[in-house]
């Protein structure tokens, strides 16, 4: 099976990046999310394809911050 690929960019909205964190079966707190974004913003700067093991990445290093 092939990995997905995220089709969002930053001007996408966070909207939209939040629903695609759903479909992969994350669902953040407003703090963790707004975390898991900035992140998200800081990679879709310097990545040309975001992939949903990329994602997974971002929402595992928002649950270790405190």
């Amino acid at each position: 099976m092939g990995e997905s690929r995220i089709v969002l960019s930053p001007r996408s909205g966070r909207h939209a990046f939040q629903f695609r964190l759903a479909e992969l079966g994350f669902h953040l707190p407003e703090a963790a999310f707004a975390r898991a974004w900035e992140q998200f913003l800081d990679l879709a700067d310097r990545k040309k394809d975001i992939l949903d093991r990329d994602l997974e990445a971002i929402v595992r290093s928002t649950q270790v911050v405190a």
